[in-house]
């Protein structure tokens, strides 16, 4: 085992690098969204139900609703 600094998360250097610019990796963007408490905690509630994340149950909405609006 080696010791080196830098980030953790950061893991990969330079083959991270190049899976991405090769295309092997689907690229992942951050979203912020500002909203109601209520509209959270009913988010929320959804993904203790389907014991999942918020973040899984906001993907899984995002894409259903694009795909059917033809986004």
């Amino acid at each position: 085992m080696t010791l080196r600094a830098g980030r953790p998360s950061r893991g990969g250097g330079m083959d991270a690098l190049k899976a991405k610019v090769r295309g092997d990796v689907p690229r992942k963007v951050r979203l912020n969204v500002n909203m109601d408490e209520d509209l959270y905690w009913e988010l929320k509630r959804k993904a203790l139900e389907e014991r999942t994340t918020v973040t899984d149950v906001v993907i899984r909405l995002v894409t259903r609703h694009v795909r059917r609006t033809g986004g």
